[in-house]
């Protein structure tokens, strides 16, 4: 070592010694409130997981429950035109889903005034499954069906309606025996 620099550090040892420890400090102390922060995002994440996979879970037992019904199960949009179905309402109208969807359900109703009054109690939401109607399949054929209806509502504002319609054709049958 050069002796000017020897003299430096002798002269100046205080100074650097104290800049030396201060810096350790902060990093010590930065080291230590960034620790903090980083366990709370690490163990918010680990939350937010575990509420993505319930929510995951949820949505596939809907879904199967959905699929499965023994009823037809139509969601639409407001206009009544078909946004889901599950496989029994495919089987009753006849159209498979993609082509099921856009499908307007008043179409599927009798041209009359009894259709247009039904159809107009469905997209009120307010058709409870008392009243029987025929619609007509793709293929034409005629089904006595039972609806139920419900708005689904987002934000407190109308945004689907939730239609559960019921195959009533054999009880019809029987009936007419």
């Amino acid at each position: 070592m050069e002796p000017g620099f020897v003299q430096f550090l002798i002269e100046n040892w205080t100074v650097l010694w104290m800049s030396t420890a201060a810096f350790g400090a902060v990093s010590i102390a930065f080291a230590i409130f960034h620790q903090i922060p980083i366990r709370r995002l690490e163990q918010r994440q680990f939350e937010l997981s575990i509420i993505v996979e319930q929510k995951t879970f949820s949505e596939s037992r809907y879904r199967e429950l959905f699929e499965n019904a023994t009823d037809a199960v139509f969601i639409t949009d407001l206009d009544g035109r078909i946004t889901e179905l599950n496989r029994k309402a495919e089987t009753v109208i006849g159209y498979e889903g993609d082509g099921a969807r856009g499908v307007n359900l008043g179409s599927l109703l009798p041209e009359s005034e009894l259709g247009d009054r039904i159809f107009a109690q469905w997209m009120n939401g307010a058709a409870n499954g008392t009243e029987q109607i025929e619609m007509t399949s793709r293929s034409g054929e005629r089904i006595a069906v039972e609806v139920s209806t419900r708005v689904i509502e987002e934000a407190g504002r109308p945004h689907a309606i939730q239609v559960l319609l019921r195959d009533v054709r054999e009880r019809a049958a029987l009936e007419r025996q």
